[in-house]
């Protein structure tokens, strides 16, 4: 459809396809039994007039490149998008943007980009127009309706304008079409109105949409409303297993036992190879004293989930933590024959492997364990914590503290880094006075032996 309105945004495509498919009709010989009949030969063309139609083509054809080459919609994007860069303006109108602007408007009328480019630009720009905002970029949205930048940068300029309900309407529509900028919107409507409420409000209603907002709010410390976003996910889809772990943790966190029990029982009703439902109910033992009982229930999901690294991996903590290592062991080397072979199982895998081989002391066979795990999963930063862990233990000073303070700039638990590297520095001097007492004493045992 935009093509027939903007047509020469495919002048050497369209075009020349087309005068080819109607010379060739013209032309074409219709080939059947008999003679052709008379309406047939009607509409073909004369020997003269089909020889000049040749050069006539080749001319056309070679306009329509030429002026699709000087026009090419790509090269002229490229110029309109850095001239914006330069601040705003109006189309036509002195400077970069507004000759950049005035030429696409001019060439590829029902291209979107142009209204979009001008309607940021008075967004961001100095000094900042709300009213020329929303003018261009409800022309980019006329052009394109389906374009999720300039629904969310038309709600950011009805928000500044004081247009909430509007500004929701448009933020909704931005998610609707591009489910990626859910988190990148709660966040700027928190930033705008530091209400929850209309965050969740922007939300197009779905399960895995209110989810994604329960869990954005929950890292902006917005706990309740986390809550309330994923309790409207489970009324959009009561099976959806991630939102149930995500309100048992919530649960968890608040000390509502009962409510994650329940919550566990349900999700290995949905789902009896879901080893979190089995991971929550030995959480909720555990808490509750029931040490025995937490590691039943761990135990019999791993029997009906014996490729669950998770579970396995609180198993073996479990019994480290008492001193078990045939236990731990054992747990691990059954995950061996069945762990899956993506990635973050591998982690989980190796990490409980350098947890086994710390516990017996292995130190340098536990370091290449936490360095495999966190090679496997880069994301996860107490990997690479047990990395420094084994160093520090090994005396390798340097290297322990570069770590440390990786994850301190990181941002990766700030007040533990501090104390670990100041722990670093105090074994580093101790090391020192130690090395400088062992020469003192060389040195006298040395001198002694004089004559």
């Amino acid at each position: 459809a935009q093509n027939l309105v903007d047509f020469n945004l495919e002048t050497g495509g369209v075009a020349t396809a087309f005068t080819v498919l109607l010379a060739l009709v013209a032309t074409a010989p219709f080939s059947h039994a008999g003679r052709p009949a008379g309406w047939e030969l009607k509409f073909r063309l004369g020997g003269r007039l089909a020889m000049l139609c040749v050069p006539l083509f080749v001319a056309a054809a070679a306009a329509a490149t030429l002026y699709s080459a000087r026009n090419e919609l790509g090269r002229q994007t490229e110029r309109l998008l850095a001239a914006a860069a330069k601040g705003p303006a109006e189309p036509c109108s002195d400077g970069a943007l507004g000759e950049a602007a005035c030429t696409m408007l001019e060439h590829h009328p029902a291209d979107f980009m142009a209204p979009l480019v001008l309607g940021k630009a008075w967004l961001e720009g100095k000094p900042r127009k709300l009213d020329r905002a929303a003018h261009w970029l409800s022309r980019s949205l006329l052009l394109f309706p389906a374009n999720a930048t300039a629904h969310r940068l038309l709600g950011r300029a009805l928000f500044m304008a004081g247009f909430k309900e509007q500004a929701i309407v448009e933020y909704r529509l931005a998610c609707k079409w591009d489910p990626r900028l859910l988190t990148a919107v709660t966040t700027e409507v928190m930033r705008l109105t530091g209400e929850p409420g209309l965050a969740i409000e922007a939300t197009p209603p779905s399960g895995k949409n209110y989810l994604a907002v329960a869990r954005n709010l929950k890292v902006l410390g917005q706990r309740r409303a986390a809550e309330k976003a994923v309790r409207l996910a489970l009324e959009q889809d009561s099976d959806l297993l991630p939102a149930l772990d995500f309100l048992a943790n919530l649960a968890l966190d608040d000390g509502r036992l009962d409510e994650v029990a329940g919550l566990a029982r349900r999700e290995i009703q949905l789902d009896p190879l879901h080893d979190r439902g089995y991971l929550l109910q030995g959480m909720v033992l555990l808490r509750k004293g029931d040490v025995k009982g937490a590691e039943k229930a761990w135990l019999e999901g791993l029997q009906q989930v014996p490729d669950s690294a998770l579970l396995a991996s609180h198993l073996v903590r479990r019994y480290l933590s008492d001193g078990r290592l045939a236990e731990a062991e054992a747990v691990v080397k059954r995950l061996q024959s069945f762990a899956p072979s993506d990635d973050a199982s591998q982690a989980r895998l190796n990490a409980m492997l350098g947890r086994l081989h710390e516990a017996k002391g292995m130190l340098y066979e536990a370091r290449n364990d936490y360095r495999m795990a966190w090679q496997l999963a880069p994301g996860a930063r107490f990997y690479l914590l047990d990395v420094a862990r084994m160093e520090h233990r090994m005396g390798n000073w340097d290297e322990a503290e570069r770590i440390y303070r990786q994850l301190l700039v990181e941002g990766f638990q700030p007040e533990r880094m501090k104390k670990q590297l100041e722990e670093v520095k105090r074994a580093r001097e101790r090391g020192t006075e130690d090395a400088m007492r062992k020469v003192w004493l060389e040195q006298s045992k040395g001198e002694e032996g004089l004559p």
